[in-house]
């Protein structure tokens, strides 16, 4: 697997051929082939032309079934290419159909903190699909999901932050995510995380704010004042889901506008309008529009 490491030698190994007998390899061969193959693959699919050979040579199903082995670096492998696999949108209905969704929920539960952290990373990529989204919460995905961001990884909780994000792009999730007890984790999140668990968190948050009826709990939980100081020390990305998640607080409700303004929210607000980026000055002027 190591001359599959650099840039170079990922495509010059797909392009001697190696995919389509890896893959093979990884249907047919003995339990150590299945996973030296599946290492292999999963330096190649760093390489984005790679994936579609990848896909092309059959490989999500054997993958799929190496996440159900009793191996864990068979399946933080399996999970880790599956997930690169997914950075395609093409690819995600495919992944989902071939049965990933349920053992990858799966390991939120009973795999290492690596296989938890690779799982999530896989699952944050197939809920960039509508469909997805759906199936990844009926699988039962949300409350491991949140005990994540409690007691995972700092990787475990940046990429449980981002299902969570990107399921919540659907109403319904958005209920039941809060319902689940996301929210005082998320918020603790914007405070202790890293700079990419704090997106995903503000991110989710914003999204959650999006459903009135989460409004009250995410206000009385405390996410204000962390959020308004977000705006000032975080990075771009930060910075732009906090304003979109104070925008969305503050709309069509009184009483978190006044408590927006009381936390400080509006000097750091008109900063933003001169100093963010594009996206940042737009979800900072919609706030200070709803206030």
């Amino acid at each position: 697997m190591n001359l599959v490491k650099t840039p170079d030698n990922q495509v010059a190994i797909a392009a001697a051929g190696a995919v389509e007998p890896l893959v093979a390899l990884l249907k047919t061969g003995s339990e150590k082939a299945k996973v030296l193959a599946a290492g292999a693959l999963m330096n190649l699919v760093k390489n984005p032309d790679n994936q579609v050979a990848i896909v092309e040579a059959g490989a999500i199903e054997p993958l799929v079934a190496l996440l159900k082995t009793d191996r864990e670096s068979a399946k933080v492998i399996a999970a880790f290419v599956l997930g690169h696999l997914a950075c395609d949108p093409g690819n995600r209905g495919a992944i989902a159909a071939a049965g990933a969704v349920e053992p990858l929920v799966a390991l939120l539960k009973t795999g290492n903190d690596n296989v938890k952290a690779r799982a999530a990373c896989a699952l944050m990529n197939l809920a960039c699909d509508p469909d997805n989204q759906v199936a990844i919460a009926a699988a039962g995905a949300v409350k491991p999901l949140i005990a994540l961001l409690k007691t995972g990884s700092e990787s475990a909780k940046e990429n449980a932050a981002g299902v969570l994000c990107n399921l919540a792009l659907n109403n319904d999730n958005r209920v039941a995510i809060a319902r689940a007890g996301a929210v005082e984790p998320l918020i603790a999140l914007l405070e202790t995380g890293s700079e990419k668990v704090k997106k995903h968190a503000a991110g989710a948050l914003a999204l959650l704010a999006d459903s009135p009826g989460n409004q009250g709990a995410i206000v009385e939980a405390g996410a204000i004042e962390p959020l308004v100081a977000l705006l000032e020390t975080g990075s771009e990305e930060v910075k732009m889901n906090a304003a979109r998640a104070l925008a969305l607080l503050a709309r069509n409700n009184d009483a978190n506008k006044v408590a927006i303004a009381a936390a400080g929210g509006i000097r750091p607000l008109v900063a933003l309008l001169e100093t963010g980026s594009e996206e940042v000055k737009k979800n900072a002027a919609r706030a200070l529009a709803l206030l």
